[in-house]
């Protein structure tokens, strides 16, 4: 693309033109604009972004994914005090097959126990499995 073919791009879609219409007009592949349009464009980037956990500063690349902990340490940690946080998408009340307790099941894990111990003690009713 020429110089003059990328400042009429900027024109166009500035103006709010799609693709198709700018590639016609300028006699270009749909895919060339496309290509010239998301390359030219630079993600916007926070820079104040730290780390909820530790406070550090958090360097972002564009074209990457935006980074919430400065590690995953910091992630782990940060989860566990705050588990209220968390966006569970669907949780559905089940009773353990073993103790009869009530829990909640997330993600359509399908769980049966409320805990590992519950599952060794049913699956093994009591005993070490090497009888």
């Amino acid at each position: 693309m020429t110089t003059d073919e990328k400042t009429r791009v900027d024109e166009l879609r500035a103006a709010g033109q799609g693709y198709k219409k700018i590639a016609r007009e300028l006699g270009l592949s749909e895919n060339t604009v496309k290509s010239y349009i998301r390359r030219s464009t630079e993600p916007v980037m926070p820079d104040d972004t730290v780390c909820p956990e530790c406070g550090k500063k958090i360097i972002n690349t564009p074209g990457h994914r935006q980074r919430k902990f400065c590690s995953a340490n910091c992630r782990c940690e940060y989860w566990k005090k705050h588990p209220e946080k968390i966006n569970r998408r669907s949780g559905k009340q089940i009773r353990c097959r073993n103790c009869g307790e009530v829990f909640t099941d997330y993600e359509r894990r399908g769980r049966k126990y409320c805990c590992h111990a519950c599952y060794i003690a049913d699956r093994y009713k009591g005993g070490d499995g090497h009888d």
